[in-house]
Parts: C-alpha cells; structure tokens; sequence
C-alpha cells in the first residue's frame, strides 16, 4: 500500500486535509501544500492548494514527521502561499 499522508485541518479548505509537504519560504517562515476530495453534484474531485502554516490547525493522533520539508529561500521561485 502507498504512503498516505497525515491529516490536518485547514481554514482555507473549511475542514481536514491531507498535509503533502512543508516549504521554508525564509527563516521559520513555512507554508505547506495540501489537498483535500470534494464531492459536488458531478461526482468527486480532487483539490490541491499551498497555504501559510498559520492557516493549519494540529488533529490529534496524526503523525506530522513523516511529511517532507523542503527550504525554499535560496530558491528562485518559491510557491504562491
């Protein structure tokens, strides 16, 4: 079976989501990509966006060290958080 990454919940998503990967955008400064399935009245559709850790809210019971981080700041590009 395929890894499946931990949930937590997100204010933009208005509730849980898969947590796919931090980006240290500056010093201690980190967004996360996410991605969420949604159900609307055409079937199932998948989502994904990349927002501001502050956006993220800890479930209980999930495991967030297996998530991979990623720096970003010595990057030319960072993601649009």
């Amino acid at each position: 079976m395929s890894h499946i990454p931990p949930i937590i919940h997100s204010a933009r998503a208005d509730g849980s989501v898969y947590l796919l990967r931090w980006h240290e955008l500056e010093p201690r400064v980190w967004c996360a990509e996410i991605a969420w399935v949604q159900r609307d009245m055409h079937g199932w559709h998948s989502q994904q966006a990349t927002v501001m850790a502050d956006d993220l809210t800890p479930i209980e019971g999930q495991n967030y060290k297996t998530v991979p981080r990623q720096v970003l700041r010595d990057r030319f590009r960072a993601p649009a958080c």
